[in-house]
């Protein structure tokens, strides 16, 4: 405790835990929430060697939660025959309050702007059409070269920014043979959904020094 306040973790792994383990038991449920409607937030946060970095990304040998949670979603999709789904995604890179689409090789800063709804969007923000997993794990490879690092005292190749990756996620009753849609599922869905899933690499949390 700090100042005689009390800290309640959720759950506390141990250092032999592997990344499944801990995206079955803490990220899984909002991935699969995200494929019915629902918008979700995973991300890692922590000092620089803490392991953000690998738990959120990984290795294709040791594969992160995000590398997992794209395997969901299309396991979700080819499990869900009933509906058609469109996936695109983002990429950003927030660094010195600035942010930069890692999709793209120019490096050029985007603008957070209001929307019509009144809510936020980053103005300039490519969207990529994403058939595959393939598709997914090229976009993020690229961005992992395109992101700002740094050396520490503590790791020579800190994050030293913040990594957005967002998947938006659409979809809707498919039709029969005949272009109708079943009266059944109909009756079960609300038409259309949309959400966004959003999953954050955080940068350290001390001073590059």
């Amino acid at each position: 405790s700090r100042a005689g306040r009390a800290v309640t973790f959720d759950r506390v792994f141990s250092s032999d835990c592997t990344t499944r383990h801990v995206y079955n038991d803490m990220a899984r449920h909002i991935v699969t929430d995200a494929m019915k409607g629902y918008n979700g937030t995973i991300f890692a946060y922590g000092q620089t060697s803490s392991g953000k970095t690998h738990t959120m990304v990984g290795t294709p040998e040791e594969p992160g939660i995000i590398r997992l949670a794209v395997e969901e979603v299309f396991d979700e999709i080819r499990n869900t025959p009933e509906r058609n789904f469109r996936i695109t995604a983002a990429i950003m890179e927030l660094y010195n309050e600035q942010i930069f689409d890692l999709s793209q090789t120019t490096r050029t800063s985007c603008l957070l702007r209001e929307d019509s709804f009144g809510g936020l969007m980053v103005q300039g923000l490519a969207l990529t059409v994403i058939t595959s997993e393939e598709d997914v794990f090229e976009l993020l490879a690229q961005a992992q070269t395109r992101r700002v690092t740094a050396a520490t005292k503590m790791n020579a190749g800190s994050s030293r920014s913040h990594q957005i990756f967002r998947l938006i996620i659409e979809s809707r009753l498919a039709r029969d043979s005949d272009g109708e849609e079943d009266e059944d599922e109909a009756a079960n869905y609300d038409g259309i959904t949309y959400s966004e899933l959003n999953l954050v690499d955080l940068a350290g949390s001390e001073r590059q020094s």
